[in-house]
């Protein structure tokens, strides 16, 4: 019996019987790195190509698909995206910071006791592909590649979405995380 644990019933889905979370299987002793190593000594490849299309996770896909689609967003939440700036392109100063940055981090690694060759062909790919690095994202235009075409099911209905919006303090814990990960 399991005692104080909060459900979602979906009544108009039969074959979904139990959806448990990760808590519950760790607090129940079920391990999901166990699960996967027991599943790859039975069988080195499993296809589950020919199963129904509904899974656990289709009720939730379910419950948006039902919501009234709404093209307007209220600007007055308080709430903001994180929207690239493309207006400005990365100049030579910014170049030569991200050089700064690399170089640095090079000068770390010997410092930590790679050795010299190792340093050396570092050194050598991160400075070949130097123009893929950038300590500021968004400046960069968008990249020129074929459009992703996208088939869907047949009977399937789209879910339309609207930008993904932040409070004002998740958007500076972003910044504040992107400012210490790029040095």
């Amino acid at each position: 019996m399991l005692r104080g644990l909060r459900v979602w019933i979906d009544e108009a889905e039969a074959a979904v019987e139990l959806t448990l979370g990760l808590l519950v299987m760790q607090k129940l002793g079920y391990s999901e790195q166990t699960l996967l190593e027991n599943a790859r000594r039975q069988q080195a490849v499993w296809d589950f190509a020919d199963q129904p299309d509904t899974t656990p996770g289709i009720a939730m896909h379910r419950t948006l698909r039902m919501e009234e689609l709404s093209d307007g967003i209220d600007d007055d939440e308080g709430m903001c995206c994180a929207t690239p700036e493309l207006g400005m392109i990365p100049s030579l100063a910014d170049a030569e910071a991200v050089r700064t940055v690399l170089m640095a981090k090079v000068a770390e690694a010997a410092a930590d006791g790679m050795e010299e060759p190792a340093v050396e062909a570092l050194q050598d790919l991160l400075l070949k592909f130097q123009g893929v690095f950038r300590l500021i994202f968004g400046r960069d235009p968008p990249v020129r590649v074929e459009p992703l075409k996208v088939h869907i099911k047949p009977g399937s209905v789209p879910v339309k979405s609207g930008l993904r919006r932040y409070p004002p303090t998740h958007m500076a814990f972003l910044e504040k995380h992107i400012r210490a990960t790029c040095g």
